[in-house]
């Protein structure tokens, strides 16, 4: 793997405004983690795959490579599936931690 076209993306900060504008709701934290596994995503995915998202560009948006649109579609899809990578590690997580007294008024109390 070329790791300079990783760091081409990482220094042109697509990925963290990405995250920042689709992710708005989610903690400082679950943003960092997010990044996180997005790259991990770059990293795994093969070499020439990934040169060429790169290396196109995406003629409706006049010069800007398709890494851009690659990683809005991989966001979508971690943000939305309950299978997805994201939700098993850390969606499940906090849903699994929050605690059910919460949501339930305390009789006791009235």
């Amino acid at each position: 793997m070329d790791r300079n076209v990783i760091k081409d993306i990482y220094d042109s900060g697509v990925v963290e405004e990405l995250v920042a504008q689709m992710c708005p709701k989610e903690s400082k934290d679950d943003k960092s983690d997010f990044i996180q596994e997005l790259y991990l995503a770059l990293m795994e995915m093969p070499e020439d795959k990934l040169l060429n998202i790169v290396e196109n560009k995406n003629p409706n948006f006049g010069d800007s490579s398709q890494i851009r649109w690659w990683c809005a579609r991989i966001i979508l899809n971690q943000l939305h599936s309950k299978t997805s990578q994201w939700y098993r590690l850390y969606r499940r997580c906090h849903i699994l931690n929050t605690p059910i007294t919460d949501n339930i008024k305390n009789i006791a109390d009235e």
